[in-house]
């Protein structure tokens, strides 16, 4: 009893901005050391935020959802779910399903064009010694080779070196990027030989 009206009190202090990121996220490895009581508590008043009813089943669900791998959704009502990817936890509203996106683009060596919201710049280097720098990648690729930039499609490989390659959802994986921007980000497909490549 006294446990209880101690975590009580202690609830009256539990404030959910100590515990979300500026896009109202929940920063998993902050809620990661409250106890059950606190994290229920705070789950409730994230909830409550976007008016969604909150019982026991639902607190319950979304604890299991935290405690589980990888990225995963449930539904909490008819206009919203909760999303828990590798490092929050959120409320997004719940859109119609747009068909995956086609569109593509072929880029000559060197040129430069936006792509959706990505800026991209393919130029050729003459010394690969050029220290790297963030969102830049080099390629094997000569003057006036053509480049496709289009989004991932089921079964993409990426060419690791001559024997090796891997999957690029594989890679999406490893890299941790989350399952509803696997399919934003864009692929650099490059032709040579008449093989085709993911870059």
């Amino acid at each position: 009893m006294i446990e209880e009206i101690r975590e009580n009190n202690q609830n009256n202090s539990l404030n959910l901005s100590d515990f979300i990121d500026s896009e109202n996220r929940i920063i998993l490895e902050k809620i990661k050391f409250l106890s059950n009581f606190n994290k229920k508590n705070l789950l409730g008043i994230f909830l409550n935020k976007k008016n969604i009813t909150v019982n026991r089943n639902k607190i319950d669900e979304i604890e299991s959802l935290i405690r589980s791998n990888g990225t995963k959704k449930i539904d909490m009502n008819k206009n919203y779910r909760i999303v828990k990817d590798y490092t929050y936890l959120y409320i997004e509203e719940k859109k119609e399903n747009y068909p995956i996106n086609n569109r593509a683009v072929k880029l000559k060596i060197p040129s430069k064009q936006i792509f959706d919201n990505f800026k991209i710049s393919v130029n050729v280097v003459e010394n690969l010694n050029i220290p790297k720098q963030k969102n830049q990648y080099l390629l094997d690729a000569l003057y006036n080779d053509i480049i496709e930039v289009r989004y991932r499609k089921e079964g993409d490989r990426i060419f690791l070196d001559e024997k090796h390659s891997k999957k690029v959802k594989e890679v999406f994986i490893e890299q941790k990027v989350p399952k509803d921007l696997r399919e934003k980000v864009p692929v650099f497909y490059i032709i040579i030989k008449y093989f085709g490549f993911i870059m």
